[in-house]
């Protein structure tokens, strides 16, 4: 299903946009992006180049797959992964460190950008 929305051009409008139920992908712009409510039925996230704000979203407990964009450089710390969660992907920006952050035991691909330089942090 596609599904397309025009820019909202404040958090009330945001407020008001409504994502089908059985919506399986989301896909979003390069435009800065605030996520308000996901569906539950979501299974692939992508969120937009230059999304790089906390990330205080309740993640759908079917979700196998989250891709952050290129400008993504926040602290996961207080996220939590669904132990759905099989792909992880971060974009270049990405270099906050994540030994204090619980991956799913699930996860099956964790892609760090170019400037991420905490690989140490995996070693223990």
């Amino acid at each position: 299903m596609l599904f397309n929305v025009h820019r909202p051009k404040n958090t009330e409008e945001y407020r008001q946009v409504r994502l089908p139920e059985r919506l399986k992908s989301l896909a979003l712009g390069r435009e800065k992006t605030e996520l308000l409510h996901l569906p539950a039925s979501l299974e692939s996230l992508t969120l937009g180049e230059n999304y790089n704000q906390l990330f205080e979203v309740e993640l759908p407990k079917h979700l196998q797959s989250l891709t952050f964009g290129d400008a993504f450089n926040k602290s996961l710390e207080n996220v939590s992964f669904p132990p759905s969660l099989l792909r992880l992907t971060f974009g270049r920006s990405f270099e906050k460190r994540l030994d204090h952050v619980t991956l799913p035991e699930n996860l099956l691909a964790l892609t760090l950008g170019r400037n991420f330089n905490h690989v140490q942090s995996f070693l223990r």
